[in-house]
């Protein structure tokens, strides 16, 4: 069923690559190729495909042959190829940076946009490095990418970071330079660093006007809502608050579907999602523009929605709070793509 050639006097059958004896179920030789070395099976070099053959052929003879042809013509599509680049630029300027920082210690830089250590910096030219190695695959590239990861590093720290018009300036000058030394044209890298960094921006005020919302509503109730954090350190308003009736109107028993889905009370572990996980940090994230989209129907001074029955909570929902909430992400997403910048702008221009 693999479609090789038997040779039935010998009772073997020809591969093209090797020669395969179905009665010991072996190769005749070893696998030239090592495909997944962290798979046990790619070491058993005389089996046939990973000893998986119900779920897999191998028409060249050779391990998977095949499925890393087609991976290859994969990385061909520039989309693909720019992804593929930004994470690993991430991961191994994350790596960078802790290694020098666990051998050196935490050399803290000060610069005007917060404070970043020297291995953020050193990991961030190296993770720039590897994407714009893996996007342009040629030295200039992968120096022009380092040079963009160290920079964009210098002016997105992590540590006690700001937010302003300066910083907007900032990247999207760096974004400018960055896509000149990848032989793009300035202004596409100004334009959108400017834009994300713009993105950024709102997205603070929007996470420092609903976090006080949150607070608000947690002191008024004082301990009917509480304050949980997640293992970021970052106020959870991704929940359901205890809402604040209107004059005249009574309570009545929400949705409990809609509590299972999304909107549960913070930490009370009913999400479909681990709010410690990467998947509720940034619906965390998104909540934060969303309450803002919608706290016209808050109480400013208590920090609580406000109820006004429950035919004007369900088309509240239904043609403004739940609209909203594909906006509020896409908005979050373009904000939090300053994370990346260090690599991200690495593959600007090519």
């Amino acid at each position: 069923f693999t479609n090789h050639e038997h040779l039935d006097p010998v009772g073997l059958i020809h591969m093209n690559g090797r020669v395969y004896d179905p009665l010991l179920g072996r190769f005749l030789s070893a696998d030239s190729h090592i495909q997944h070395p962290g798979n046990l099976q790619s070491y058993n070099r005389y089996s046939y495909v990973l000893n998986n053959p119900l779920s897999y052929t191998d028409p060249s003879g050779y391990f998977l042959k095949k499925a890393f042809k087609a991976v290859k013509k994969l990385l061909k599509n520039e989309v693909v190829r720019t992804v593929v680049a930004v994470a690993a630029g991430y991961h191994v300027g994350g790596l960078v940076a802790g290694a020098y920082n666990q051998a050196n210690g935490l050399l803290l830089v000060r610069t005007p946009f917060g404070v970043t250590s020297t291995g953020g910096i050193i990991g961030g030219a190296a993770g720039g490095a590897t994407a714009g190695a893996i996007s342009g695959g040629d030295l200039r590239s992968t120096l022009s990418g380092g040079i963009s990861g160290g920079l964009f590093t210098y002016t997105n720290p992590y540590i006690a970071e700001t937010w302003n018009l300066q910083r907007v300036a900032a990247n999207s000058i760096a974004g400018g330079i960055s896509s000149e030394l990848n032989g793009g044209r300035f202004m596409d890298g100004f334009k959108m660093n400017f834009i994300t960094s713009s993105a950024r921006v709102g997205w603070e005020y929007a996470r420092e006007y609903t976090d006080n919302l949150k607070l608000k509503s947690v002191a008024q109730l004082d301990g009917k809502d509480k304050s949980v954090y997640n293992s970021w350190g970052e106020l959870l308003t991704d929940g359901t608050r205890v809402p604040e009736m209107a004059p005249g109107v009574q309570p009545y028993q929400a949705n409990r579907m809609m509590q299972a889905l999304s909107m549960a009370p913070e930490g009370s572990g009913q999400h479909w999602y681990s709010e410690n996980g990467p998947i509720g940090r940034f619906i965390n994230q998104v909540s934060k523009v969303h309450d803002a989209f919608n706290s016209w129907n808050y109480n400013s001074e208590t920090g609580r929605y406000i109820s006004r029955g429950q035919a004007f909570d369900t088309a509240f929902d239904t043609l403004w709070s739940f609209p909203g909430m594909p906006i509020a992400g896409a908005y979050t997403a373009v904000a939090m793509s300053t994370n990346l910048n260090p690599y991200l702008n690495a593959t600007i221009g090519r």
